[in-house]
């Protein structure tokens, strides 16, 4: 690791106080205060520090400016000083100030209204604003998608009225973990073996995201936000404050709860979501994707800890189930439709707490990844869904 002195020293003490709150004694931190540095040491010697605390301190202040692009000059590789891994002083700024779990530059690309985004062969100039950049979206896929074997029945509510309770079990692979140097370990997803018999009805079918990839709901007997609030953005965190505050990466709860603390940060990266808790008191979420991969009962509650990570969403592991399912019946797709919806509160319920049904109050939200449905209703109309379905 660097170690910091002068010039850029006072660099680095200059903009650690607009650094998000991070977990200094989490696996990621060195790796982030390693970017840290180097993002300083680049900054100190290009004198662009006052562009980058104008920017920083406008968003601290809760603006939806992005700012103006923050301009570095290529390294030179045929000089001695070279370092390969001061290269990419966009990933360390975005890693530092918004994207800790980034893993690599190929992670990023640059926002559509910034025209000096890095790339690896062609500009010599390029922008390190960290809000310049987004991660990566999931490109679109292609899957088999046949007729069913069964035909439409009328869609029945299989939902069991029985909720258990559990607790997070952190050996399992929905939990998020890092390698000794603090990098992001992604697992790789289970197969789904489909019959290579039937062909019937064989049909591609194309899938792509939306720009809007998930959307939140609070209760609206409770607060002003009486619409959904949606992003375009990598991440957004929910939380409370002393009022009520939506912007592109923070929705705030108003009349804030001791138990909401600090809130729930959700993020995307490559077509898979992510979850971590960063109040200090646990929160309890119902995830028909999570149970399914945890395998838990479908109505099963988990316990999440505080600091806790785990993976909530895959686009492709779900176009796996879609597909699987696509040579059973329309109501098996249908149920899939759902799964993209998580209930997520700072108060437990279920079988063992005094709310026995979710509760709906001001430490509770719902969270929905909005391609899920989409999803499901495209594959049951490739798969022949009647005019006249079920509802």
């Amino acid at each position: 690791m660097l170690t910091t002195c002068s010039p850029f020293k006072t660099v680095t003490a200059s903009i650690t106080k607009y650094l998000p709150d991070h977990d200094k004694s989490a696996p990621y931190w060195p790796r982030v205060n390693n970017s840290l540095e180097r993002l300083a040491k680049r900054i100190s010697k290009k004198g662009k520090l006052k562009e980058l605390k104008k920017t920083l301190k406008e968003k601290r202040q809760g603006g939806d400016e992005v700012g103006e692009c923050i301009i570095v000059t290529r390294l030179d590789p045929n000089k001695k000083a070279y370092d390969p891994l001061d290269e990419h002083t966009h990933l360390h700024s975005v890693r530092v100030f918004r994207f800790h779990w980034l893993n690599e530059a190929d992670d990023l690309k640059s926002a559509e209204e910034c025209s000096n985004g890095f790339n690896e062969k062609l500009n010599e100039e390029f922008c390190i604003n960290p809000y310049h950049y987004e991660t990566r979206r999931w490109e679109k896929k292609t899957k088999q998608i046949r007729k069913p074997l069964a035909t439409w029945t009328q869609y029945r509510d299989r939902a069991n009225t029985f909720i258990p309770n559990k607790d997070l079990d952190t050996k399992n692979r929905l939990v998020l973990k890092w390698d000794t140097d603090g990098v992001l370990i992604r697992e790789s997803r289970p197969s789904y073996n489909l019959n290579p018999a039937y062909n019937r009805g064989l049909k591609e079918e194309e899938y792509a995201v939306t720009d809007v990839w998930a959307a939140v709901k609070l209760n609206p007997a409770l607060t002003k936000i009486s619409k959904e609030f949606t992003s375009i953005s990598s991440q957004f965190i929910v939380d409370a404050s002393s009022e009520e505050r939506s912007t592109s990466e923070r929705l705030s709860f108003p009349r804030p709860s001791s138990k909401v603390g600090k809130g729930v940060l959700i993020y995307t990266v490559d077509g898979e979501v992510y979850l971590k808790n960063l109040s200090e008191s646990p929160i309890f979420i119902l995830s028909l994707f999570a149970n399914h991969f945890f395998r838990y009962e479908s109505t099963a509650v988990v316990k999440i800890p505080s600091k806790a990570s785990l993976k909530v969403w895959s686009n492709d592991e779900f176009l796996d189930l879609l597909e699987a399912q696509s040579e059973n019946s329309f109501h098996e797709v249908e149920d899939l439709g759902s799964w993209g919806n998580i209930r997520i509160s700072f108060v437990g319920w279920g079988q063992k707490y005094e709310h026995q049904k979710f509760p709906v109050g001001l430490s509770s939200f719902e969270v929905t990844f909005i391609d899920g449905k989409e999803w499901a209703e495209k594959t049951m109309l490739a798969m022949g869904k009647p005019d006249l379905a079920a509802g």
